[in-house]
């Protein structure tokens, strides 16, 4: 799975800041420094006053992750996706995750299980004439896909602390570990206690 940073609201230090300042009716003060906001909005997050994080958000690409963990991750519905379609995507050579914490045999099995997939799936489509929208109902969970996500600031530290623990899949621990460490770079006021 590849990960990338898009896009992240500009101004977030401001924006968060005035906010956080409204909350309190607290009047803008005309010689506030960089450190005096990112120390007010670390003692918001301190406080749980994490109603004001809603207001900035960071989109990201994740490239080359399974299908199931598109069904996971799709569940946070304050967050917003655009995904690789397998209605209009032709899928003939589709890449599939390995399996993890399996067997040397088991892997075997599956890997012919894969292909076995594709073959059927070139089959309707070359053979039948199938239309690729009713031949992607054989393609397999653990079919590659791309994801496009938008999530507020507020989300995104809950998406981590819930999908970073030992009840989630591999490839969602990995996910959640990524995006905090590359959100600890581009935002670290706001996910640096995380």
């Amino acid at each position: 799975m590849d990960i990338s940073i898009f896009n992240t609201t500009f101004g977030y230090l401001d924006i968060i800041y005035q906010a956080g300042r409204g909350c309190y009716g607290l009047e803008r003060i005309t010689n506030e420094t960089i450190e005096m906001k990112q120390q007010f909005i670390q003692n918001l997050i301190k406080n749980k006053h994490e109603s004001v994080l809603e207001h900035c958000c960071i989109s990201i690409n994740i490239i080359g992750c399974s299908r199931s963990f598109m069904s996971q991750i799709t569940r946070h519905r304050l967050a917003s996706f655009s995904i690789k379609s397998q209605h209009f995507v032709e899928h003939s050579d589709f890449n599939y995750k390995e399996l993890e914490m399996v067997s040397e045999r088991v892997k075997k099995i599956y890997y012919n299980l894969m292909e076995n997939i594709r073959e059927h799936y070139n089959y309707f489509v070359n053979q039948c004439n199938v239309p690729i929208f009713i031949a992607r109902e054989i393609l397999p969970n653990s079919c590659l896909t791309n994801i496009f996500m938008t999530a507020n600031f507020r989300e995104w530290r809950y998406i981590i602390r819930l999908r970073e623990t030992d009840k989630n899949t591999p490839e969602m621990i990995e996910f959640a570990k990524e995006i905090k460490k590359l959100f600890k770079i581009i935002v670290p006021e706001v996910f640096i206690d995380l």
